[in-house]
């Protein structure tokens, strides 16, 4: 269970000259899960996890909304409840399965989330969007297992299903949106604690056209990569490019009926950097990480928008299941209209038991 005290300033500098604007709203933060893993054999193995929002948490208002018929909802949700087989040589994995984060998958999130805009991907991580799972399949196996290590994992989640008319084949007729996810997690003996990731994700179909059959794709290009310095000392770094339009599937005759957010040209791309470090300080350990992501439309010249992001915190854990946690983020938006910039500021005190 999580429970956080949270202070939310804000501060904005709109353009023309007006005056700074400043907002405070403080609000109790709270999040609870529980799960099982059960080994039915050698070979096989299933998991499950419920409860609500785990990595985000839910508002919860005390007084105003908890009484009877007015509780606030926190409704539990199964964010994993997977099968997984493992002979050795592989290993599939399927259902509700978990997908790490980093920064290419971050950019994948807000995708996802706002329907292919990569705006404020280093604010609204992969954790936020999908709490770390997608229903889907993946595939892996170990390719090198000597010097120098190297694994592929491939995964498939259904993005958009378009279902065709009744006696039509949707993989014929207004294909589905697939996505298709490539890792290649490495490791090197010669250089001990380094690991290092290449990623990419292609969703053909992420956007169409129905009536002319004519498609285009989402694709993302990453690197992920960790180094443990010393006992003491963990470093890393991660790096996502990803790009979707509409040039192929959007015509000037279209209408909302046809896809309501098809109806303007775009050409969207986002980059997303985070560098971040995991330092052992007194019976705690601090993290510390920046983000630096962008948000463009090459057919939208008001779009090309920056979005800086700084996190700081320490863990200390108190005993085995008690956890307590300061810390404070930075959201910085420094879009090209509407405002000069704005400051977020989120100080907030975390109680986390585990068990």
């Amino acid at each position: 269970a999580m429970f956080r005290l949270r202070d939310e300033i804000v501060s904005d500098k709109p353009t023309g000259g007006l005056p700074m604007r400043d907002s405070a709203a403080y609000t109790n933060q709270i999040a609870y899960h529980i799960g099982a893993k059960v080994k039915a054999n050698d070979q096989v193995s299933l998991a499950f996890d419920i409860g609500n929002d785990w990595y985000a948490t839910d508002e919860f208002k005390g007084i105003t909304g908890n009484y009877y018929t007015k509780r606030d909802p926190a409704s539990p949700w199964f964010d994993l409840a997977y099968v997984q087989w493992d002979p050795g040589y592989m290993h599939i994995v399927a259902g509700i399965i978990p997908v790490k984060g980093s920064a290419l998958m971050d950019l994948l999130g807000v995708s996802l989330f706002t329907n292919k805009n990569y705006a404020k991907a280093a604010h609204l991580p992969w954790g936020v969007i999908t709490n770390f799972s997608q229903t889907g399949l993946r595939i892996g196996a170990p390719i090198c297992k000597d010097q120098f290590k190297l694994g592929i994992e491939l995964m498939t989640a259904m993005i958009e299903q378009r279902p065709a008319l009744l006696g039509l084949d949707s993989m014929l007729i207004n294909h589905p949106a697939v996505e298709l996810y490539l890792e290649l997690p490495m490791s090197f003996a010669q250089v001990a604690g380094l690991n290092v990731t290449p990623q990419i994700f292609i969703i053909p179909n992420r956007t169409y056209n129905k009536l002319t059959d004519k498609n285009d794709m989402e694709l993302g290009l990453g690197l992920d990569a960790g180094y443990k310095l010393s006992d003491m000392i963990t470093l890393r770094s991660g790096i996502g490019y990803a790009q979707n339009s509409n040039d192929n599937s959007y015509r000037v005759t279209d209408t909302a009926i046809v896809d309501p957010l098809n109806t303007k040209p775009f050409k969207r791309s986002g980059i997303n950097f985070n560098i971040g470090a995991t330092v052992k300080v007194g019976p705690g350990k601090i993290d510390g990480d920046f983000n630096l992501s962008t948000c463009k439309d090459d057919k939208n010249t008001n779009i090309n928008d920056l979005y800086p992001f700084v996190d700081l915190k320490y863990g200390w854990a108190v005993n085995k299941n008690f956890i307590l946690m300061p810390r404070c983020r930075f959201f910085i938006q420094l879009p090209k209209t509407a405002y000069d910039y704005k400051l977020t500021t989120r100080p907030e005190l975390i109680f986390t038991g585990t068990f």
